[in-house]
C-alpha cells in the first residue's frame, strides 16, 4: 500500500500566537495564507491576540517557525472585516514586510508592541494619521518615511485621523542583521540608528529622512505586485531588501547630529514640537527662521540644530516635505496645478513646478 506523507509537526509557539490561530479561520489562496476572524469582528480578534500585552517579537518568531515547518505560507493576509487587510511577508527570522490597506471604516492600532531589539522602517503612503510613543501623542501627520527603533521596548500607537483610505508599508527588522551585511569598517554608518535604541526620550526613537523619487518608485512597485505573479515572492524579497538598503543610505547621508547626541529638556522638546506642529498646519505661509524662533521662545541656533537633531530634518526641509505632501494629495483630488501652487504657499507657478519635480521626480501635470 502506498504510504501517505505525514503532516509536518507544528513547532513550539507562544500562547499569544496560539490564541491568534484559535481566533481565525485559515485558508490558502496561491502563495498566501488568509486569516479571517471567526466571529467576524476585529474586536474579537484583538482580544484573542492578547489586548495590550501582545508580544510582537514572539509573534514574528513564531510565524517564521510556522513558515519553516510549512504550516503557513510565507505571506499571511489578515482580514479585518469592514476595514481592510494586513499582509505579513515573513522573509526570514530577522525581517518581515507588512503592507496595511485600510479601505473602509476607521482604524486604530493601540497594541503595546513588545519589539525589543527590533526596528521598523515605516512609509505611510496614503492617508492622515496620529501616532503616539509611550502615550505621548504627536500631531496629525501625512505620508512620510522614518525609522522607529523600539529599543528595549516602547509602546507605539497609530490612529487614523480622517475617514478615507490609509496605506502603509513597514519593514520590521533586527539592526544587527543589517550591520552584519555591511562591509567591515562601515558599521559606523548606522550609529544614529543604534543610538536611537538607547534614547531616553520617546520621540528620539523616531528618525525621519527625505523620501526621494527613487524610494517612492520602489514603494509603488511593491504595492503594485499581484499575488498571481509566479515571481511574487522573489520580487517582494528583492525589492524589500533594496528599499531597506536605500532608506538606510538616505539616513546615513542626511548629515548632522543624531537625535540622541543631544539630551533635550522637556521644555526644549515642547518648544521644538510646537514649531513642527506649526510647519504641519501653516505651511502655506512664508515663515522665517527668526519668526519661528520667536514664536517658540528659542534662539535661531537652538531652533535649527535642535529641530534637525530631534526630527531628523532641517526646518526648511521639513516645510518642503509638508508642502509637497499636501500638493500631492490635492493633485490626486483633481485640483488644478495653479490652485495647488497657491494652496501650498508658492507665489509663482514655475517655482512650484520646479520644486515639485525635484521632490517627486515628475512634473505636477504628470503626477497621479
Amino acid at each position: 500500500m502506498p504510504q501517505t506523507k505525514p503532516e509536518p509537526e507544528m513547532p513550539p509557539i507562544s500562547e499569544s500566537t496560539r490564541s491568534f490561530l484559535s481566533a481565525v479561520e485559515l485558508h490558502r489562496e496561491g502563495p498566501v495564507t488568509v486569516a479571517s476572524p471567526k466571529s467576524g469582528t476585529i474586536d474579537y480578534l484583538t482580544a484573542e491576540l492578547g489586548g495590550d500585552n501582545i508580544k510582537m517579537s514572539h509573534f514574528l518568531t513564531d510565524m517564521w517557525r510556522l513558515v519553516q515547518s510549512e504550516t503557513l505560507t510565507p505571506v499571511l493576509r489578515i482580514r479585518y472585516p469592514g476595514i481592510g487587510t494586513g499582509d505579513y511577508h515573513f522573509l526570514n527570522d530577522e525581517c518581515c514586510l507588512v503592507i496595511s490597506r485600510v479601505t473602509g471604516g476607521s482604524y486604530m492600532e493601540n497594541t503595546g508592541h513588545n519589539l525589543s531589539g527590533w526596528c521598523a522602517l515605516r512609509f505611510m503612503v496614503q492617508g492622515s494619521f496620529i501616532e503616539s510613543l509611550d502615550n505621548q501623542a504627536q500631531a496629525q501627520r501625512e505620508a512620510e518615511g522614518s525609522f522607529l527603533h523600539y529599543g528595549s521596548g516602547i509602546q507605539y500607537t497609530i490612529e487614523q485621523a480622517l475617514q478615507g483610505p490609509l496605506t502603509g508599508v513597514v519593514i520590521l527588522f533586527k539592526p544587527e542583521s543589517v550591520i552584519k551585511s555591511l562591509f567591515s569598517g562601515h558599521h559606523s554608518l548606522l550609529d544614529e540608528l543604534q543610538a536611537a535604541g538607547q534614547a531616553s526620550e520617546p520621540m528620539a526613537h523616531l528618525l525621519s529622512f527625505q523620501v526621494n523619487a527613487e524610494l517612492r518608485e520602489l514603494i509603488r512597485k511593491i504595492l503594485a505586485l499581484r499575488f498571481d505573479n509566479p515571481f511574487y515572492l522573489m520580487l517582494v524579497q528583492s525589492r524589500t531588501q533594496e528599499l531597506l538598503a536605500l532608506s538606510l543610505q538616505a539616513l546615513s547621508e542626511k548629515g548632522g547630529k543624531g537625535a540622541n547626541s543631544i539630551r533635550f529638556r522637556e521644555t526644549d522638546i515642547q518648544q521644538l514640537t510646537s514649531v513642527k506642529h506649526l510647519l504641519e498646519t501653516d505651511y502655506a505661509h512664508h515663515l522665517t527662521l527668526e519668526e519661528l524662533a520667536r514664536r517658540a521662545g528659542l534662539n535661531r541656533r537652538k531652533l535649527t540644530e535642535g529641530f534637525k537633531a530631534l526630527f531628523g530634518a532641517g526646518v526648511h526641509e521639513y516645510l518642503l516635505e509638508q508642502r509637497m505632501t499636501q500638493a500631492g494629495k490635492l493633485l490626486r483630488r483633481g485640483m488644478s496645478v495653479s490652485d495647488v501652487s497657491d494652496k501650498v504657499g508658492y507665489q509663482g507657478h514655475g517655482a512650484f513646478s520646479r520644486a515639485f519635480k525635484r521632490y517627486y521626480g515628475v512634473s505636477p501635470r504628470q503626477f497621479s
